[in-house]
């Protein structure tokens, strides 16, 4: 049986689309611009502690910083 969640649908998935450039340099700006902030205040708490490590997320870091970060966890490719 599906849940039923606030707004009355079910089975909802939450799905980050992929970033589709002309260049390296379009698609990695894409990632910085529509996937750096839910990164940085949402999937980054999540990463394993090897990965945290590696990156230092301060409220001040730009969102251009983190998209190595973001490629090295698996989720994307660039």
């Amino acid at each position: 049986m599906a849940t039923t969640r606030a707004t009355g649908e079910k089975n909802q998935a939450i799905v980050r689309m992929p970033r589709i450039a002309g260049t390296m340099a379009d698609a990695r700006q894409a990632v910085a611009d529509y996937d750096g902030m839910i990164f940085k205040h949402f999937y980054e708490s999540f990463l394993p502690a090897s990965i945290r490590e590696q990156i230092d997320v301060t409220p001040d870091t730009p969102f251009e910083e983190l998209v190595d970060p973001m490629v090295a966890t698996g989720l994307r490719l660039t």
